[in-house]
């Protein structure tokens, strides 16, 4: 039998995937972004992205910001709220980038971010209209912070990814551990970088019996580069590796953080 997509695994095992993503410093992530954004009256916004258990926005609204987050799974959102995520008419359950009209009303926002590579489950036009969709609802000199792969990463199948293994439990014990990815990275399209990686989840109960899951992860991988030149064409420039500040860069291993400014704001000074 065939692998399931991982998306299937965020309609119907949200909780799991929620402990597979509970793997990274979300405290010193959006402690990061602080460095970009100034507290301006009224406190930060942020706008999550892809945002699954929200994360990232319910450790922003515990640091005093306002958050408000997007993703495509129902039960991704109701996940958000248990673990939570403070206000139900902040979540929004729909496809991106479409989506972005639905938080149009609550914009603009200081930060917009797509953490974990999260960019790469659109294709490329797709990409483009999100990219285009940033500009209503960035204040003007507000960032946008998507963690792209690190090509160097990509090129050796991803095999020293720090996050490829990954331990966590479940709220009722289980000990969780996930793979991905799973074996050798397959690239799907001759024309175009689309990386099929294998997952591979194994979960122990606390009486000892185990079952193991297999899902499909379809990426494209974007460049730096490559982002930076689309975005340029909506008004976003990047800041440059050099003009970021340290903690930004140190924020997000294994990864490339590209931050993305509206408009004509002078990047922050490197700390």
């Amino acid at each position: 039998m065939s692998a399931e997509a991982i998306e299937e695994c965020y309609a119907e095992a949200p909780a799991l995937y929620a402990a597979v993503a509970r793997d990274r410093d979300f405290a010193r992530q959006i402690a990061a972004l602080e460095n970009l954004v100034a507290v301006p009256p009224g406190g930060r916004r942020l706008l999550e992205l892809f945002a699954g258990p929200g994360y990232h926005a319910i450790e922003a609204l515990r640091r005093g910001w306002r958050a408000h987050a997007i993703d495509v799974s129902p039960g991704m959102r109701r996940t958000a709220l248990e673990a939570g995520f403070s206000d139900p008419d902040h979540y929004v359950a729909g496809h991106l980038p479409e989506a972005l009209d639905l938080v149009r009303d609550a914009a603009p926002f200081d930060c917009v971010l797509a953490a974990r590579y999260s960019l790469g489950y659109l294709d490329r036009p797709a990409a483009d209209r999100l990219l285009a969709g940033l500009m209503p609802v960035l204040r003007r000199g507000g960032f946008a912070v998507l963690e792209l792969h690190d090509l160097r990463l990509v090129t050796g199948g991803l095999g020293e990814l720090g996050i490829r293994e990954r331990a966590s439990r479940l709220p009722d014990g289980s000990e969780v551990r996930c793979r991905w990815p799973d074996g050798e990275v397959e690239w799907s399209d001759p024309d175009d970088y689309v990386a099929v990686m294998g997952v591979r989840i194994d979960i122990t109960a606390t009486d000892g019996t185990s079952r193991r899951l297999r899902y499909r992860s379809r990426e494209h991988i974007y460049s730096a580069t490559e982002i930076t030149c689309l975005a340029a064409r909506y008004g976003l420039s990047r800041v440059t590796p050099e003009q970021l500040p340290q903690p930004v860069r140190a924020a997000f291993p294994d990864a490339v953080p590209l931050v993305l400014v509206k408009d004509d704001h002078t990047p922050p000074s490197r700390q």
